[in-house]
């Protein structure tokens, strides 16, 4: 027996397919998710629960003849979706069969207060034990001048 017919029905039903997508995209706990064919027509029926667990979509497309971009077909295209609390999306290409992505890691405000905070005290410390040297090699030349 050659192709769909060795899957059981029951298997080949999109919505069970559909909910076995659902189970296993909320269980990846990944920040980026890469899919390989997926259609327009209903892509927002098929994969609008992402936006729900924080996803930002890069949805599939199609080029009309004239070479503008269209968001309307029947094909399958590949799609991208990443977690928009942790990316910016700097760029994409979308190609044929390929989309060409560029993500930037957001800096969030507590990374930043900390980042900060921790420059801070390196600097004061730095300064802290300069200004001791600087004193210590004050008193041991003054020290050496009595002697």
């Amino acid at each position: 027996i050659i192709g769909k017919y060795w899957v059981p029905p029951s298997v080949r039903d999109w919505n069970y397919r559909l909910n076995a997508h659902r189970n296993n995209f909320e269980s990846f706990r990944c920040d980026v998710l890469c899919l390989q064919e997926t259609e327009k027509s209903n892509f927002t029926e098929d994969y609008g629960f992402l936006c729900s667990l924080g996803y930002e979509a890069i949805e599939p497309w199609e080029k009309k003849k004239n070479n503008e971009k269209q968001n309307m077909h029947g094909h399958t295209k590949p799609s991208i979706f990443y977690k928009k609390d942790k990316f910016d999306l700097l760029w994409y290409h979308p190609r044929s069969r390929v989309v060409i992505v560029e993500l930037g890691i957001k800096q969030h405000p507590q990374t930043q207060t900390e980042t900060a905070t921790e420059t801070a005290t390196a600097t004061a410390t730095a300064t802290a034990t300069q200004t001791e040297t600087e004193t210590q090699t004050e008193t041991e030349t003054q020290t050496e001048t009595e002697t």
